[in-house]
């Protein structure tokens, strides 16, 4: 059997380990906190980004990298501009209360082609997109 006096020095050397990894610890989240901080003020700015012009009709857009809130498109997937809403609508369904779209507003009608290979609509908020290219005004 180990003398006790022995047993107290392992202790207390890893106690003290424990202690100064606590300290780094604290640091390391702190750090972690500021970059989530930085990541979620770029996040603001991407979102608050919008097109000089504005979206026009023709035009072929994609989410914005991290403002994805709907299923589809998926990222990276291309949508075209098929009407721009002036003034927004609203989705006036009680359900959404307390969700991510709630009063969300849904300014541009989308085109996109789904997994069966058919054109569908849907309305999103422009702010959540950029311009992936240009294909000139709907003829």
């Amino acid at each position: 059997m180990e003398p006790k006096h022995k047993k107290d020095a392992a202790f207390s050397h890893l106690l003290s380990n424990m202690l100064d990894g606590s300290a780094h610890a604290l640091e390391l989240a702190q750090e972690l906190t500021n970059d989530r901080d930085e990541h979620l003020r770029a996040l603001q700015r991407q979102f608050a980004t919008a097109p000089v012009m504005g979206f026009r009709p023709g035009q072929i857009i994609q989410w914005k990298p991290g403002m994805k809130n709907r299923l589809i498109p998926v990222y990276g997937e291309p949508a075209i501009v098929m009407e721009v809403l002036n003034p927004p609508v609203f989705d006036s369904n009680k359900e959404l209360d307390g969700t991510s779209l709630y009063r969300e507003p849904l300014n541009l009608v989308l085109g996109i082609q789904d997994v069966d290979g058919d054109f569908l609509t849907f309305h999103y908020d422009a702010r959540r997109f950029e311009v992936t290219a240009d294909l000139g005004e709907a003829k």
